[in-house]
């Protein structure tokens, strides 16, 4: 069966499906039901701090990155749902203004500390094993970590910045020691201006940073290394002052752009998706795109085909995977799952 069938035959299936035991109505066109409020968030003292921003489904688990570090609040609580238990638990106190993404590499999932508490090394980057334990990586200083990746599967790259520059580190062994692998100055020649590497990824054997001032705006170059050096790259087009969420699907990348959803193939850019609103998520599951489009629900295994799933509910501002079941978290720290279990309309 082809991408397209399958994901015809996937939203077919999602409206006529039996809702799983859950309160769903057929019909209504917003099918997702309350799981109530991750009370972390919901004690952040803003609005900003207190919007789910991100979902991360990991072993069985689903967990959500919130705060607000424009206005230094936190600590942030690595917080995760229960669905087993139907219940909120925190993992681990991380001294950092706001958790804004979650990385699965290997068997361990990484949480950057997006804007570290006080002046020192107090954290770079939150660690879960596949244990349950979580620990706070503090061995490299950085003044901004907003994104982590893995270059060759045995190593770690943390990205973002120190004091006026952006900075790629490298660690060779788990994290225990870091190197600076690149470091670059703002070029916009404002006073005070400073860089930053706001995302990363790995691609076809190539890691790709690109930096943008936070005045002076975006590079026009993205840097990339190859595992002996760096070169040039293309410009990477991501939507500016945020990160990118850089994901794999299809056998290419998919990224935030400033018009929507953009895919790099190794070779160039182009808009996968325009947004009609806002692109708000991205997640992929099982080779699968889901993206949030203002409150809308697409997804594409091929990145031509879209296919509508649901309508979010008001005020979605993230969506997760776990366990073949989409979720939704909102700006009033309020976590959804949707009725029907995707899976339902598997290949």
């Amino acid at each position: 069966m082809s991408g397209r069938t399958v994901l015809a035959a996937l939203g077919t299936v999602m409206a006529l499906t039996a809702c799983s035991g859950l309160p769903c109505r057929l019909g209504v066109s917003a099918e997702f039901v309350s799981l109530g409020k991750n009370p972390f968030a919901a004690a952040q003292p803003t609005p900003v701090g207190r919007s789910i921003n991100t979902l991360e489904g990991w072993r069985g688990e689903l967990y959500m990155g919130y705060g607000d570090y424009d206005e230094n609040t936190g600590p942030i609580e690595v917080s995760a749902y229960d669905p087993r238990r139907s219940s909120y638990g925190t993992k681990l106190r991380f001294p950092t203004e706001a958790l804004e993404l979650f990385r699965p590499i290997g068997d361990r999932l990484f949480a950057p500390a997006i804007d570290p508490r006080g002046d020192g090394p107090s954290a770079a980057v939150a660690v879960g094993t596949s244990d349950g334990r979580w620990a706070n990586n503090k061995a490299v200083w950085m003044t901004h970590v907003f994104d982590v990746a893995t270059f060759d599967g045995t190593d770690l790259w943390l990205v973002g910045s120190r004091g006026s520059q952006a900075i790629a580190a490298r660690s060779r062994d788990g994290g225990a020691t870091w190197e600076t692998a690149l470091a670059l100055e703002p070029r916009s020649g404002v006073a005070h201006d400073f860089a930053r590497f706001l995302f990363v990824f790995v691609h076809l054997g190539r890691l790709y940073v690109q930096a943008q001032d936070r005045q002076g705006g975006l590079f026009p170059l993205s840097n990339v290394f190859d595992g002996a050096g760096w070169s040039d790259g293309p410009n990477l087009r991501p939507i500016p002052n945020t990160g990118a969420k850089p994901l794999p699907v299809a056998g290419e990348i998919v990224y935030f752009g400033a018009r929507g959803v953009m895919a790099f193939d190794g070779q160039s850019v182009r808009l996968a998706r325009a947004s009609r609103t806002r692109v708000r998520d991205l997640v992929v599951a099982e080779g699968v795109l889901y993206v949030l489009d203002g409150r809308e629900v697409l997804a594409t295994r091929d990145l031509a085909w879209w296919v509508p799933m649901a309508i979010a509910p008001d005020r979605a501002t993230s969506i997760g995977v776990l366990d073949g079941y989409l979720y939704a978290g909102t700006a009033e720290s309020e976590l959804f799952r949707y009725c029907r279990p995707l899976q339902s309309a598997g290949p």
